[in-house]
């Protein structure tokens, strides 16, 4: 009696379904990731060319944020002291703390921006608040114009601040402070530079270099795409069966 073998590709539904499934998954995360990665890389040129400009003068209302961000800018005003916000769940090195955002009254306009004088220690509970006092005086400040931090998630009221001064919020959300402040605030904020004084921890170059780095989001890419390659060898190797005839 003769045997002749043959390779048939017979992977099983189960398999089918899930492989159909997964693949494409992984191929998508990989693809979003160098996307972030191309995006993140025209954040690190805008950045570095902005940067060395000169400083300009804050702009009004109808303005593309996107054509601001990293600009240096000088700003003359009135800090209003009395009604200051810190901003909930910023960790610095591992250490939970909070963003002093300040409004600073702009000198000859109807509008404020909110300027972030730095980051401060949460302290040994929430119920107790850092002190953030400063003189209610004429100021002149220099700083860099950015967006506001996000969130992974936005809950329902985030916006919301406390009713207490200085007031927690875990959103920047200008239109709902500008109705409690009463008067316009700047759709962005301006960081305050290092040696400009009233400040706390400015750490502003090593949180750009932590939240712009295209190199690891290549990274992330390669490995989901890492992940497709093994799972369609996997697939591929169970399927091919060999049967005697």
């Amino acid at each position: 009696m003769g045997f002749s073998r043959k390779l048939a590709f017979k992977p099983g539904r189960v398999p089918t379904v899930a492989f159909l499934i997964v693949f494409p998954i992984l191929l998508a995360l990989g693809s979003w990731q160098l996307d972030r990665s191309e995006k993140k890389s025209l954040l690190v040129q805008q950045k570095n060319e902005r940067t060395n400009k000169s400083e300009v003068a804050l702009e009004n209302f109808e303005v593309n944020i996107e054509d601001l961000r990293y600009l240096s800018v000088k700003i003359s005003g009135r800090y209003d002291g009395a009604h200051q916000f810190l901003l909930d769940n910023q960790s610095v090195q591992m250490k939970p703390g909070y963003f002093v955002l300040t409004p600073l009254i702009v000198a000859g306009k109807g509008f404020a921006v909110l300027v972030n004088r730095g980051w401060v220690p949460l302290g040994v509970s929430r119920e107790i608040l850092p002190d953030i006092a400063l003189v209610e005086e004429s100021v002149s400040i220099s700083g860099i114009i950015d967006v506001f931090p996000g969130v992974g998630y936005r809950l329902e009221g985030a916006e919301n601040p406390t009713d207490n001064w200085p007031a927690v919020v875990q959103l920047i959300d200008v239109e709902t402070l500008s109705k409690l402040l009463d008067y316009p605030l700047l759709p962005y904020q301006v960081l305050l530079k290092k040696g400009q004084p009233g400040g706390y921890l400015r750490e502003w170059e090593s949180r750009f270099t932590e939240t712009i780095t295209p190199e690891k989001h290549v990274g992330y890419a390669v490995q989901w795409f890492s992940l497709g390659f093994v799972l369609a060898v996997i697939f591929l190797w169970n399927g091919f069966k060999k049967n005697e005839r």
